[in-house]
């Protein structure tokens, strides 16, 4: 009787949280004909990263970063200081100059990158140079060391995106962290052992994107201690969506990508001024509608409205540092 009743408390539990998340703001989602378990640990899946799903039988509904997030959980997102026109959020730096009409193109890879060779090759026909923050698992990759290469020869940043791609915070709660200051110091330190075996050292490497783009206060502290600045994407556009592909929950075509791309230069007030734009190196070949493939559109429409194309160091380094950015 005792048993019975402790798991009609856990369904009663799980099931308000369901309808927490969902009232909060999960969107698109639509469970409302599905009975099943909402399993709660974080666990990873086709390379991608999720923090829950839904099983219904054999059936599972995925949640996605941009799916998770409550409204609560966004409105804390928002809490953001400006200093010197430069916008950071929990510590970390996500946009450049809002009076300036420069663009860092960003690109992160981990276990994919069927599209370096064709953006290296974009970025010299265009004449511009771009940011790869890369994990140790991509550095160590035998495949991928001609790129490496090519990509620093190029002029080309490369930076850390940590060793092994860990999640630091927990998706619905971004103030709970998921690893130790020594688990984060260990994986960071690994990642710069392998930028140091293609030349670039720390210092040449200042600045570091999370893995999955997600970190809290306490990442962003670590971070400083170990002398380097976190950055991480601007939002409000699709573009980190280029991983998607059909079938997951959330998937984005690449011309809706370029849309919102676009559209929001459009109509937010500064434009793309200082934008982090983030993308991937690689989606994988479960996405054939490669977004990589309407960059010389993107770049030359952005180009035609006066923005111009600088590294990651270029768009923040003339304006602050770590300490005389950051409160």
């Amino acid at each position: 009787m005792k048993t019975m009743k402790i798991k009609i408390c856990i369904s009663v539990v799980l099931c308000l949280f369901v309808i927490d998340a969902f009232s909060e703001g999960v969107k698109d989602i639509d469970i409302s004909k599905s009975k099943g378990t909402l399993l709660l640990k974080p666990y990873e899946k086709d390379g991608k990263f999720y923090s829950s799903h839904f099983q219904t039988g054999s059936n599972f509904l995925d949640f996605p970063r941009d799916q998770l997030m409550t409204t609560k959980e966004k409105k804390a997102q928002k809490r953001i200081s400006i200093k010197a026109n430069i916008i950071i959020s929990h510590g970390g730096i996500i946009c450049g100059d809002t009076t300036k009409k420069e663009i860092a193109m960003v690109f992160s890879g981990n276990k994919f990158g069927e599209g370096g060779n064709y953006i290296a090759k974009v970025l010299q026909e265009q004449n511009i140079h771009a940011s790869f923050f890369l994990t140790g698992n991509f550095y160590r990759n035998p495949k991928f060391k001609t790129l490496i290469e090519k990509l620093k020869r190029n002029g080309d940043y490369l930076g850390s995106h940590s060793d092994k791609h860990l999640l630091y915070a927990s998706w619905t709660d971004r103030d709970s962290t998921l690893v130790t200051k020594e688990k984060f110091t260990e994986d960071l330190q690994n990642s710069y052992k392998e930028l140091k075996k293609f030349g670039i050292s720390k210092s040449d490497a200042h600045y570091f994107l999370p893995p999955y783009e997600w970190y809290n206060d306490s990442i962003a502290a670590w971070t400083q201690q170990m002398g380097l600045q976190l950055v991480d994407l601007s939002e409000g556009t699709r573009s980190a969506s280029d991983w998607t592909y059909p079938g997951v929950s959330g998937y984005c075509p690449s011309n809706t990508i370029m849309k919102s791309i676009l559209q929001y230069e459009q109509k937010s007030t500064n434009g793309l001024n200082g934008f982090i734009l983030l993308l991937h190196i690689g989606a994988g070949p479960k996405r054939t509608d490669k977004f990589y493939k309407l960059l010389p559109a993107l770049i030359q429409d952005l180009k035609n409205r006066g923005y111009q194309f600088v590294k990651i160091n270029e768009l923040l380094n003339p304006y602050c540092s770590y300490k005389s950015a950051i409160p």
